[in-house]
């Protein structure tokens, strides 16, 4: 694929401005290898590892000097005084922007169900966060009608700064759903999810297990066929982010793009710089 001057610079743009997901599965020191200093790194937050793993990595990777955005997770959340005491270790970590989702614990801790829920414990008492994430699902959601993820996040949205899509590798799936937000009047910014320079069979095993069907599908014309992908090594983003540089216009309002690292820093930062040194400007 050809990339215009223009559309380097577009792409440059939107890679330079990039957030890198982290899993919080080892120490902070590992999980920080490769990253670029004062990076914006949101930390994730799982019913397995618990939500203390990903407060402590925040409040460390924040004085390493980075800039930290962890996942509050509703369900995982057992009560006001949890949740209360968990906003002043943040906030006390310096830490101003936090991405504020349901999580995947099959029942809540407590009293959050939602999102929504805490985005309004959060108005209510006083928001100390300048920015707040909300999550986008351009392929749909396994446990939410297309209906209800519209509503779902109409009902969000006056409470945050920003949306980060799911991972997607379907370019024509996030500009169905960009049009539909925006038709719907959300206009607040968006990142891309996009993956790292991360295992292929790792890739083709979380999309199978969120549902991106266009994405799957995505993966497997890219490899030719699923049976040579399952075998090879890692997967390139370049080709995926090329066809990415048609939505990112000022209509659109694409921000930047959210890198799912699976932790693979390194190589993916590699690969960022290296991509970075050859769109042409």
């Amino acid at each position: 694929m050809t990339i215009t001057v223009s559309g380097g610079a577009l792409l440059a743009g939107a890679l330079e401005n990039v957030r890198y997901e982290v899993v919080p599965v080892s120490d902070v020191a590992t999980i920080s290898e490769g990253l670029p200093e004062g990076a914006r790194v949101t930390i994730t937050s799982s019913p397995r590892l618990g939500l203390e793993r990903s407060i402590s990595a925040a409040e460390e990777l924040a004085r390493s000097g980075f800039q930290v955005v962890p996942h509050l997770t509703a369900r995982q959340i057992r009560d006001e005084t949890e949740l209360s005491g968990i906003i002043d270790r943040l906030v006390n970590a310096g830490i101003d922007d936090i991405m504020v989702l349901a999580g995947d614990a099959s029942s809540p801790a407590g009293p959050y169900t939602s999102s929504l829920d805490l985005l309004r414990y959060l108005d209510k008492t006083g928001n100390p966060f300048s920015q707040i994430g909300i999550a986008g699902y351009p392929e749909g959601h396994p446990a939410l009608s297309s209906e209800g993820l519209r509503q779902a996040l109409r009902s969000k949205v006056p409470f945050a700064t920003y949306i980060v899509t799911q991972l997607c590798f379907s370019p024509d799936a996030v500009a169905r759903w960009l049009d539909t937000i925006r038709s719907d009047g959300i206009h607040l910014p968006v990142y891309v999810g996009i993956p790292g320079k991360v295992s292929q069979r790792r890739l083709l095993s979380m999309a199978s297990k969120i549902g991106v069907g266009d994405s799957l599908r995505f993966l497997k014309r890219q490899s030719g066929n699923v049976f040579r992908m399952m075998f090879s090594s890692e997967f390139d983003p370049g080709d995926l982010i090329l066809q990415f540089e048609p939505l990112l216009t000022s209509s659109n309002g694409i921000a930047g793009f959210h890198v799912y690292t699976f932790n693979a820093i390194p190589a993916t930062e590699e690969w960022r710089l290296e991509m970075l040194h050859n769109l042409p400007r």
